[in-house]
């Protein structure tokens, strides 16, 4: 996911927060820390879920294509 605008300030409102989740930041990908302390960005690969088939399709017949003439 693309942050695109923050609307508001971002505050942590959980105690002693371990920092998993990257502070967002306009027009980066939402990114987790690993244990080495390394940011990744966060996916969610369909292919390896349960229902990752279902999503798939869903996505591919819910996209909406534009023609420019």
């Amino acid at each position: 996911m693309r942050i695109l605008e923050i609307l508001r300030p971002i505050t942590c409102s959980i105690p002693n927060y371990d920092g998993t989740v990257v502070e967002p930041r306009e027009g980066q990908l939402l990114s987790r820390r690993l244990s080495s302390g390394r940011a990744k960005v966060w996916s969610y690969p369909l292919d390896r879920r349960t229902h990752g088939a279902a999503w798939k399709e869903f996505i591919e017949t819910s996209k909406v294509t534009t023609e420019y003439k």
